[in-house]
């Protein structure tokens, strides 16, 4: 649900002509990599060929990737950009981690 409302937001951005960098990143970010991150564990196993288990911990990048959005387009533009990293980065990690070889 809180990669739709981020489409929704962008799509509200775009009718009401707010700022280039809240539309599209609202989208790519928020939506985009939002469905991502929720698709990925059951998607990343069956296109490697190998199992993957659950783990609570996915919650965190995908908590910081929302946090993130909210800095960036309501605070600091830079550490917004800066946690968005991150959360990708360490959303990653976490998946490699729990692949099972």
């Amino acid at each position: 649900m809180a990669g739709y409302i981020w489409l929704l937001i962008g799509g509200l951005g775009w009718m009401f002509g707010l700022s280039y960098d809240l539309k599209i990143h609202s989208i790519t970010l928020g939506f985009v990599f939002g469905m991502i991150f929720a698709h990925a564990p059951m998607i990343f196993p069956s296109i490697m060929g190998k199992k993957s288990s659950y783990s609570p911990m996915l919650y965190i990048p995908f908590a910081l990737l929302h946090l993130s959005l909210i800095v960036r387009f309501f605070a600091d533009m830079k550490l917004g950009s800066l946690l968005n990293a991150i959360s990708i980065i360490l959303y990653l990690a976490i998946l490699q981690f729990n692949v099972i070889v």
